[in-house]
């Protein structure tokens, strides 16, 4: 069994960690620009995103796109 501890982020035991986890993602949302088409569902809760597309390289962009963005933020700090 391996154990993690974490460095950065928001500790998920702070009462406060969902509406700042929001906050922090919400330019993520609005910078990948994804809108699910008819075949495909989305869904995102605090900090978990799933994506179901039969599009695998529509997938790949949007995974590309997250990453970059992720990125960008962390070296923010």
């Amino acid at each position: 069994l391996k154990t993690y501890r974490r460095t950065v982020g928001i500790n998920h035991g702070l009462p406060t960690a969902s509406i700042l986890g929001q906050i922090y993602l919400n330019q993520i949302d609005q910078d990948i620009d994804f809108v699910p088409l008819f075949d495909e569902f989305a869904v995102r809760h605090e900090d978990d995103l799933l994506i179901i597309s039969p599009h695998r390289y529509r997938l790949r962009r949007i995974k590309a796109k997250m990453n970059e963005k992720l990125n960008e933020l962390h070296r923010i700090h």
